[in-house]
């Protein structure tokens, strides 16, 4: 027996060992067995150190979070999102040829890479290779080309339509493609963030029946996450939507293996939901609540928003507001310290014109805000411009022949936050002689019913100004009607040319100067009241991990990079980091 032999060949050593174990001194045993142990624990500690020094931490592919938002989703759809709820959505289920990060940077998202020619008017983009959409079909640069073709149409309504009709679309190959523009726009990269839709699914639709679409509600995009459960009332109305990661997102992770959505239709529901725990997450929460969700120990995150909260006049609307002395009045009479301090609860900043501080070119403007005695000043301006009170103590004046009264309605969205700020600025305004109404609408009757037909007195509104695209937006005179975002009607043929130098210029410092003057144009003109810069608040769980919220544009900017947010992590070999 050959195998026999070698064992008991192999065991003659051990059992000789033994034997001199066996017949060593105490003493010697006792320092054998030191020894033994000594060895072993520093062999031990030896590897452990190896794992600490060589070994990464990564994030893993794990949990579930569920963020709840007021509204109900009604365009997922990057051309026709119009409410917070839409963008939220959007911006997990959509990419575009650009991202924007965190720190407010742009990083390629379906873009491998791009060139611009020296003159700037040429962008050339070249795809990832593989690209495909959620429902497994390729992308390409014809799904690009279609969608700049579908946002260039009037029947779309986009605040950029007029931006996008000076850029034309030349495809190279199914992965190159260029944008050609008429002249050169330093604000061209920031709108290739735009999402992109799927050809094969939209090519079909007549642009006049996009808002008919059931893919307005049942997106197929190609960002971090993609739908895989919709949960409706018993009249089909979306109340939640749960996410799943999409195995072919152009970027690394996302690594939450679930994310819902459910939706309230108002800031009280959503808190008691929370309270409940029904949810763990919720944004664009009123500083009202955040002292009591503070108390309970919950994760809160601030920063502050590059926008601007503002009552603007309608001139057309309302014949009171051509007469300059009633819009400036009007700003003398708001106590708007007041405003951040005990309505905000410190949660905003002052501004008393149309950048906020986190803008480019923003320069702080002194304002009689804080003066004492403001309903009085404002009264005797109003007196001195010609207005005259009547027996029961309204202020009329005859404009055009016509005996006006100053009589008006402030119209927002509902918000307790909104609403509370709307009928404090009505009593202020009530103290000098005007009548005021307030009327709160949903965020969707007010965008469809009231801002885009330009149906208001005022509107106390929120503008989004992080750069000189969104000054152009909001106060170009060709803007002034529907689709574009001049709720004002301002019309200056002085700060129209400014802000055409702006769009055409890359020198930092004349864009300086350039914004500071149409901020002062603004302000001297005095189309509106520009009262406060608000903080985004947002709470979630603590142990969601990798959340960066230092610059947002608007609130759904906190989930662009919601593909590296992840709940737990593992060490592993570099080599095995995927992430690298």
């Amino acid at each position: 027996m050959k195998t026999d032999g070698n064992y008991r060949g192999f065991l003659t050593p051990i059992k000789n060992i033994k034997i001199i174990l066996i017949s060593l001194p105490l003493k010697i045993k006792l320092l054998v067995a030191f020894l033994l142990i000594f060895g072993t624990g520093n062999l031990i500690f030896y590897f452990h150190q190896i794992n600490i020094d060589y070994l990464t931490e990564v994030p893993v592919t794990s949990g579930s979070m569920t963020e709840g938002v007021i509204g109900t989703p009604r365009f997922i759809n990057p051309l026709l999102a119009s409410s917070d709820v839409d963008r939220d959505l959007t911006t997990l289920i959509y990419s575009g040829l650009m991202r924007r990060q965190a720190d407010g940077s742009l990083a390629l998202d379906l873009a491998q890479d791009y060139t611009s020619s020296d003159d700037l008017k040429t962008y050339t983009f070249i795809l990832k290779n593989n690209l495909t959409w959620h429902d497994g079909k390729p992308l390409t640069s014809s799904d690009i080309a279609y969608t700049i073709k579908t946002i260039k149409n009037s029947d779309i309504g986009h605040s950029n339509q007029t931006l996008w009709n000076n850029i034309n679309v030349e495809i190279k190959n199914d992965r190159e493609l260029s944008f050609v523009l008429n002249k050169p726009f330093p604000g061209f990269l920031e709108m290739a963030t735009l999402g992109i839709l799927p050809k094969h699914i939209w090519e079909n639709t007549e642009v006049s029946n996009f808002t008919f679409s059931d893919f307005n509600i049942n997106p197929i995009g190609s960002g971090p996450y993609k739908v895989n459960k919709i949960k409706k009332d018993v009249a089909s109305i979306p109340t939640a939507y749960e996410l799943v990661p999409f195995e072919n997102f152009a970027l690394n992770g996302p690594y939450i293996s679930q994310v819902n959505f459910r939706f309230y239709p108002n800031e009280q529901l959503l808190f008691e939901a929370y309270k409940k725990n029904e949810i763990d997450s919720l944004s664009n929460i009123s500083p009202y609540f955040v002292n009591t969700i503070r108390l309970e120990g919950k994760r809160i995150i601030t920063t502050p928003l590059p926008r601007v909260f503002g009552l603007f006049f309608n001139q057309n609307q309302n014949p009171a507001f051509t007469q300059k002395e009633v819009r400036e009045a009007l700003d003398i009479a708001i106590d708007k310290d007041h405003i951040v301090k005990n309505i905000l609860n410190g949660y905003g900043t002052v501004v008393n014109g149309p950048l906020s501080p986190q803008t480019f070119g923003y320069e702080a403007i002194k304002s009689d805000s804080q003066i004492n005695k403001r309903a009085e000043i404002a009264t005797q301006k109003l007196l001195t411009g010609g207005w005259k009170k009547n027996s029961d103590g309204l202020l009329s004046k005859n404009i055009n022949g016509s005996n006006t009264l100053l009589k008006l309605t402030i119209t927002t969205t509902e918000s307790e936050e909104l609403e509370t700020i709307a009928n404090f600025v009505k009593t202020e305004w009530e103290k000098i002689g005007a009548s005021v109404d307030v009327v709160v609408l949903d965020q969707n009757t007010l965008n469809q019913e009231v801002i885009r037909p330009r149906k208001y007195d005022v509107l106390f509104f929120g503008m989004i100004v992080s750069n000189e695209t969104d000054l152009y937006s909001f106060w170009h005179s060709s803007g002034r009607n529907d689709p574009g975002l001049n709720v004002s009607l301002y019309t200056s043929v002085n700060t129209d040319s400014l802000l055409d130098k702006l769009e055409s210029t890359e020198d930092k410092n004349l864009k300086r100067d350039l914004v500071r003057q149409i901020q002062s144009n603004i302000v001297a003109d005095s189309p509106a009241v520009f009262l406060y810069s608000p903080y985004f608040i947002y709470t979630t769980k603590n142990e969601v991990q990798n959340i960066d919220l230092k610059y947002l544009i608007k609130s759904s900017d906190r989930l662009l990079e919601i593909y590296n947010w992840y709940l737990k992590t593992e060490r592993v070999w570099p080599i095995f980091n995927k992430t690298n």
